[in-house]
């Protein structure tokens, strides 16, 4: 027996006038819901960039630019040795760390990184074509889907849960939350 999952997203063609859809394939149903967590969290809160929801990973430290490159390998390296003068981690974590790095080929891959992000900078951009740009501008504000009252209780919930188990796994996340809600049209949904 194979299990599969997938994220499938419908649209509507308006060019060929014929209903679409997308199936995106994950080995995981956590890593399907993640991924439709991602989108409705861009969708709801207007998250745009990792690092409107990442905490800081002392990997970027303020000045940096935005890609990865040597400044990160720096960066972590000076990280390791501050974790080991504060007793986080022993002498195996360093050895093994810089024995991965010796065998990586040290900073190369913190190099090549930072060449293809400033070669990609350097490139000229690419004009969007005038059907794409027209399509990509924002709705109107009235013409905003509203979330239904259902899914601002099940959001709610999800939040409560999540704020006491933070490590669980989130398809454990939303099954409790959807057995704290007891609403019946959402089990039926489901």
């Amino acid at each position: 027996m194979q299990r599969q999952y997938a994220l499938g997203i419908g649209f509507h063609d308006t060019a060929s006038g014929r209903d679409c859809i997308l199936e995106y394939p994950y080995p995981a149903i956590p890593l399907a819901i993640s991924a439709w967590e991602a989108l409705r969290a861009y969708m709801e809160y207007e998250v745009h960039s990792l690092e409107d929801i990442h905490v800081e990973d002392e990997l970027h430290e303020p000045g940096d630019p935005p890609y990865e490159g040597l400044h990160t390998f720096r960066n972590a390296r000076r990280r390791l040795h501050r974790r080991y003068r504060d007793g986080e981690v022993g002498l195996w974590m360093i050895f093994g760390w810089y024995l991965y790095h010796v065998m990586t080929l040290w900073t190369l891959p913190a190099f090549i990184a930072q060449r293809e992000a400033l070669w990609l900078q350097r490139r000229p951009q690419t004009s969007v074509p005038k059907k794409m740009a027209q399509w990509s501008e924002p709705l109107p504000e009235d013409q905003w889907a509203k979330p239904s009252e259902l899914l601002k209780r099940q959001s709610a919930a999800v939040k409560r849960v999540w704020a006491k188990k933070k490590q669980a796994p989130l398809a454990a996340v939303f099954a409790e939350a959807r057995s704290l809600t007891g609403d019946k049209e959402l089990q039926r949904e489901v």
